[in-house]
């Protein structure tokens, strides 16, 4: 453990002096105020277009709204602050260095480590500084709601309950019950998504060492993945664009079918877990 623990501190102290790592903080957080700034120009899509709210202007911006970006650029920002470390560790021979002094099982568990706790600290950090911005700049408090049948809901009071369109699909009764609870949900969500994305730039580095690919592989996996389940969804007349990278890192806010409390953050964690540790027991050529 106390070899883990050095892997893992020499990282962030590595990190700490990278500007990349700087520069993924302040990504998420100008791409989170471009989707705030589209949101007061044009409301919340069909809901009260001249009522603004904290909540839903964070949510905007995270990826239900039209015009955000943040969710296309989630991997990129995510893989700067850590998932190139490997591929710098190959490039640079300082990997045959580390493995003199630890052992491959100990360099792998801190490598995962690290990777995982910087990059969940620097998105959610960033996160919670775009909401204090947002609840700075927008009122910090849902627009009028109502129930509908059983339904909270922003629609017309006099719609039937048929019409009613239940945003968000995800715990959507949370966001009305407990807000502030509900964003940290969201932002924990999105983090999850993100450390997805570093790991897998880190698993790359497994096979090449040429950065760029390692830094835009994730995106492209990213994209690619949801261009596929989009397809495969028209083609199958099933809800299986709701599992997407894209809509599961954000977007899934308002689109797709309803997701339970704990369905989101198990396909994140479980990919992550057995994804990660099954490729990095196959590399073993690499690491040794």
């Amino acid at each position: 453990m106390g070899s883990v623990v050095r892997v893992l501190s020499g990282e962030v102290l590595r990190s700490m002096r990278r500007w990349p790592t700087a520069m993924a903080f302040f990504l998420v957080i100008g791409f989170m105020i471009q989707g705030m700034i589209s949101y007061s120009k044009g409301g919340f899509w069909f809901f009260y277009p001249d009522t603004y709210s904290a909540y839903l202007a964070y949510l905007s911006a995270i990826g239900s709204g039209l015009s955000a970006y943040f969710v296309g650029i989630l991997p990129l920002a995510a893989c700067l602050v850590a998932g190139d470390s490997m591929a710098w560790d190959r490039k640079t021979g300082f990997i045959r260095f580390v493995l003199t002094r630890s052992s491959r099982r100990t360099y792998i568990l801190g490598k995962i480590t690290a990777v995982t706790l910087l990059t969940g600290i620097v998105i959610f950090s960033g996160l919670l500084i775009s909401f204090l911005i947002a609840s700075i700049w927008f009122p910090l408090a849902l627009p009028p709601w109502h129930m509908v049948g059983e339904t909270a809901t922003f629609t017309n009071p006099a719609a039937p309950p048929a019409h009613v369109f239940p945003f968000p699909n995800f715990l959507h009764d949370l966001l009305f019950s407990h807000p502030f609870v509900y964003i940290l949900v969201v932002g924990g969500v999105v983090t999850l998504s993100a450390i997805v994305w570093a790991n897998l730039a880190m698993l790359i580095s497994l096979w090449t060492t040429k950065i760029y690919l390692v830094l835009a592989g994730p995106w492209l996996a990213y994209i690619g993945g949801t261009f596929i389940f989009g397809v495969l969804g028209l083609i199958m007349d099933s809800p299986l664009v709701s599992y997407a990278p894209l809509v599961l890192s954000g977007a899934f806010i308002g689109h797709g079918k309803e997701m339970t409390r704990v369905e989101i953050p198990f396909i994140w964690i479980g990919f992550t877990t057995i994804v990660t540790y099954t490729a990095f027991m196959r590399r073993k050529d690499v690491l040794d």
